[in-house]
């Protein structure tokens, strides 16, 4: 496993964000302290990193260096202002499953339905871009995709 710098995942997080901002759509990849990390792979980072953040005093996460697989998620359009503690427990389940199941999940469920793979990687990513900015964690994240929205009708590639 990998050992990777907080900074360069937060770094990594404003990219993805970006990138799916500008594109409508997840990058296949994103690179990490100059190694290329799949989708699937910045899912288990992205929530291993904010679990390092909400324990005080973690300067570095784990990554995975086997390339994960994520069954094909179902298209679940989303429209909500998902607050701190739905996301929080989300992660939660999302990094549990990874460390039960060795792979991705293709959604979690949330009090305001089910988030897909991408829609959640897209929210971590907003939430870690806001926390790399203002140095706190938001107290929602908003997403409003819709079924046709290529954020999750496009399946990242790697």
């Amino acid at each position: 496993m990998d050992t990777l710098k907080i900074t360069d995942c937060l770094l990594a997080s404003t990219n993805v964000k970006n990138f799916t901002e500008k594109n409508e759509r997840l990058p296949n990849y994103v690179t990490i302290a100059g190694k290329n990390y799949s989708m699937e792979q910045y899912m288990y980072i992205s929530s291993n990193l904010l679990l390092a953040i909400s324990i005080a005093g973690f300067n570095s996460v784990a990554s995975v260096i086997k390339k994960v697989k994520v069954d094909t998620p179902k298209i679940t359009p989303i429209k909500a202002n998902i607050d701190k503690i739905t996301f929080f427990d989300m992660n939660e389940r999302v990094y549990r499953f990874f460390m039960e199941n060795n792979k991705a999940p293709s959604y979690v469920s949330s009090k305001y339905g089910d988030v897909q793979y991408q829609a959640y990687i897209y929210s971590n990513s907003k939430i870690l871009n806001y926390y790399r900015v203002h140095k706190v964690i938001p107290n929602y994240v908003s997403l409003n995709l819709s079924k046709n929205s290529r954020i999750l009708t496009y399946l990242p590639k790697y």
